[in-house]
């Protein structure tokens, strides 16, 4: 064990890192995997998403075409008692009302609109009181949460609650859900009225029928009714109740991971686990076959089969079960930092149970081949025993198995993290860095508020937001004092972003006066003199006049030009819009510029269908989709400001001084910080990842080191003969480099080759995907080369140096 005593670390490390780095991911993706999973009949109970300007919403079941259809479709086949006849069970509608970001008050509780077949959905636990809600408009539920933060340790049942300005009794207390999407304060019975964005659809399949099995039969159904049912599905998906968390409104929801994040640092940690088992195996099996003359000396001077078979054993397992201490101690230690970062909550020690049985496999395989190599031992004749063996294939085999998963390993994760970086670093279509938003907030007029949330202004309504900057404009000269600021490149007002507020709308779009398929872009007034600096589009084809553009033409992105069939502006220089506000009316429009995908709201694998229009277009923007001229739809002034790389601290004490001084509330709002918001997960999984490939490389790397570290001790009698026979340094040398480097080329032939073939399958998954570039390669093979080349040349010249006769001797 001394004399290999920095291959057995190497081994041991290389496990331990495996088996911390596999334990946290199988934490991580058992606790996503587990979400709503408690639910009885969990896996058949779905819902829907839609992708609206650019977000993924689940649970809104609204979209530009059709509605509320297969809430309508269910609804109609329950009532002839064929619900069955779709494929579908049973089926859930309810609503949200309130919670944080409500249209009333940020505290506001979330309240759900349920009936009786919510319970047949989700079961949940009655704590005190009972059910009467269900068919009481006068009564409420609450959750545990709720009520003791409400009522303390008084008993709530029969106590009385206002719930949008209504007053309801309590009737029951309701246990929490855990782990779930499911969020609650209250509930109470549905009054068959849903509030337009809040609404929830969940449909469970009968048992054997698949999600396109439930599809094809409402498409059947759907036949005499639409000319092609399929578009009823247009901008759908349908997703698990299972992975709904992980899609709640992604624009705003940072619950979440996306890219597959997850997958990512599974796929990642399994690779090291079993980069580090390839590494502990092969310079084992070495290991072994090197013993093999020891053990038949040791027999021959007394020892039993049986103590031989105790000592390989015990050498076998001595590195495994090290192995195991290091890393469950270093889970222990790190697992509170670990759940920090990746914003779990799961203290059972469950997600070890993977981890431990590869070790114990890794352990039992460990200890079988020790029994296996003394059971050879022990029929062998002593002569033929003592007699070294020299195996060349063996260890050229393995020692070419060492290199090549080494290098397939950190050719994987290399190529994992440029994907990873990649996707933060593309062109998102718009300016959004180096950009601040300006809130100035008015005081808003008293309201009188009346049950069910309405409420009216008292004395004055409060002015739109453009109109709050115009008289700001006019009484302080606002835009000229902000353009003073030194850091400040730009001044642009009554504009906020995409990413914090977008003023569009839906337009019927098509590549021919006679559609027979159309798309439903967002539409944007974006394109005018004042702004098109700000945007920073990239014009693909054709140009955007400096002085913006006509009413007639439009600037569309590069997704929506080749949805609409369109190749070259010279070949379909014109689409097709149905005017807003003449009815049916379909008129042509010039397509003036071609731009990059935009994305609105964040990262989203489909970027959404963007035209943008000249600023208050007669055609295409209603006249009173604003307030007095531009409007952002809320009553607080919005200013966009460009300013100088690295800046940000300086720009925020300018504004403070300057809107300070003005006795002006307002909050700056960044771009960059609201479009990535929701990444942030995902730029700790790119943290994570960073590590996880700098371990890999050093499991793979001092692999290589081990295994070529040992071949080479193993030699030191050839090298000691050869040196005896008159041989220099550098002809042993080139002895070795010609066999190591033969053995080089053909493992980075493979792992190359393997490695491009995983990767590139996986890559695809992705809307944009980075190019496998040269340099990734380049730097494998570099670093691999390097390793190989050192513990090669560190071994001879250190064999070379000593006495042959003290190395002949000793071997």
């Amino acid at each position: 064990m001394r004399r290999f005593a920095m291959q057995n670390i190497i081994s041991m490390a290389g496990l331990a890192a495996g088996f911390v780095a596999f334990s946290f991911s199988q934490l991580w993706t058992g606790y996503v995997n587990s979400y709503d999973s408690f639910h009885k009949d969990a896996d058949r109970i779905y819902t829907f998403a839609f992708n609206e300007d650019g977000r993924t919403t689940v649970g809104n079941e609204r979209t530009r075409t059709n509605g509320d259809i297969y809430y309508l479709l269910f609804r109609e086949f329950k009532e002839r008692n064929s619900l069955d006849s779709l494929g579908v069970e049973s089926f859930l509608f309810y609503d949200k009302q309130g919670g944080p970001g409500s249209d009333y008050t940020e505290s506001e509780p979330l309240c759900l609109c349920i009936d009786s077949a919510f319970l047949d959905f989700f079961n949940p636990v009655l704590l005190a009181g009972d059910w009467s809600f269900l068919d009481d408009l006068g009564k409420i539920a609450v959750s545990k949460s709720y009520a003791l933060k409400e009522f303390g340790d008084e008993y709530p049942i029969g106590k009385e609650i206002t719930q949008r300005r209504s007053t309801y009794t309590v009737c029951a207390v309701i246990d929490d859900f855990d782990h779930s999407y499911i969020k609650f304060d209250m509930m109470k019975k549905w009054n068959g009225f849903s509030m337009f964005y809040y609404n929830w659809l969940l449909f469970k399949l009968k048992e054997g029928v698949s999600v396109q099995e439930m599809l094809d039969m409402c498409y059947a159904h759907m036949e005499g009714r639409f000319s092609k049912p399929k578009d009823a599905f247009r901008g759908k998906r349908i997703v698990p109740l299972k992975e709904v968390y992980r899609a709640i409104d992604e624009a705003r929801d940072d619950t979440f991971v996306k890219y597959d994040g997850l997958d990512l640092i599974s796929k990642a940690s399994l690779l090291i686990l079993l980069c580090a088992i390839v590494n502990h195996f092969t310079f084992f099996l070495n290991y072994l076959r090197g013993r093999r003359r020891e053990m038949t000396l040791r027999k021959v001077n007394g020892a039993s089969t049986s103590d031989i078979a105790v000592q390989m054993v015990s050498e076998s397992s001595i590195p495994v079960l090290g192995a195991l201490l290091i890393g469950m101690f270093a889970v222990i230690m790190l697992k509170e930092p670990f759940m920090r970062l990746a914003d779990i909550g799961m203290p059972d020690s469950y997600y070890l149970k993977g981890s431990l049985t590869i070790m114990a496999v890794v352990l039992a395989v460990s200890v079988m081949l020790s029994l296996v190599e003394v059971m050879v031992m022990n029929r062998k004749t002593l002569q033929s025993g003592i007699r070294q063996s020299n195996d060349k294939a063996f260890r050229r085999i393995s020692t070419g198995i060492q290199i090549a998963s080494g290098m397939t390993l950190m050719f994987a994760l290399t190529v994992m993290l440029h994907q990873f970086n990649f996707m933060h670093n593309i062109n998102w279509g718009t300016q959004r860095k180096d950009v601040a938003v300006v809130n100035i907030k008015q005081k808003e007029p008293e309201r009188e508020f009346f049950p069910g949330g309405l409420f009216r202004y008292v004395n004055e309504h409060p002015l739109w937001g453009d109109e709050y900057m115009d008289e700001l404009e006019k009484e302080h000269g606002l835009e000229a004092k902000i353009a003073s600021i030194p850091c400040v490149t730009g001044v642009y007002m009554n504009f906020a972003d995409m990413s914090i507020h977008h003023y569009g709308h839906a337009a019927l779009v098509s590549a021919t006066e006679t559609p027979q398929e159309s798309l439903f872009p967002d539409v944007f007034d974006y394109i005018y003199p004042g702004l098109i600096d700000r945007l920073g589009l990239t014009v693909l084809e054709g140009a955007i006049p400096s002085d913006g553009i006509k009413d007639e033409e439009v600037v569309i992105t590069e997704n929506l030009f080749k949805e609409l069939g369109g190749t070259t502006l010279d070949k379909m220089p014109v689409i097709y819009i149905r005017l807003g506000r003449s009815g049916l009316e379909t008129a042509p429009f010039t397509i003036a510029a071609v731009v990059k995908n935009i994305h609105l709201y964040n990262y989203d694998d489909i970027p959404p269908y963007v035209l943008l229009c000249g600023f208050h277009n007669k055609y295409l923007i209603e006249e009173d989709s604003y307030g007095h001229d531009r409007g952002s739809g809320t009553i607080n002034g919005e200013v966009s400001v460009k300013y100088l790389h690295n800046c940000k601290a300086e720009l925020e004490e300018a504004l403070g001084e300057l809107l300070g001084g003005l006795g002006l509330e307002y909050e700056v709002k960044y771009p960059e910080d609201s479009f990535f918001k929701h990444l942030t997960k995902d730029r700790n999984l790119s943290k994570m990842l960073s590590i996880l490939c700098v371990i890999s490389i050093f499991i793979a790397l001092f692999g290589v080191f081990s295994q070529i570290s040992l071949s080479c001790l193993e030699r030191r009698r050839e090298i000691a003969i050869r040196k005896t026979h008159g041989a220099k340094v550098k002809e042993i040398l080139a002895i070795f480099a010609r066999e190591y480097g033969m053995i080089f080329l053909v493992s980075s032939v493979v792992a190359m080759a393997l490695g491009y073939i995983v990767m590139h399958h996986w890559i695809e998954q992705f809307y944009y995907q980075a190019a496998i570039n040269w340099w990734i390669y380049l730097s494998v093979f570099a670093f691999t080369a390097l390793v190989i080349v050192v513990t090669v040349l560190n071994r001879v010249l250190t064999t070379a140096r000593e006495n042959p006769a003290d190395v002949i001797k000793s071997e």
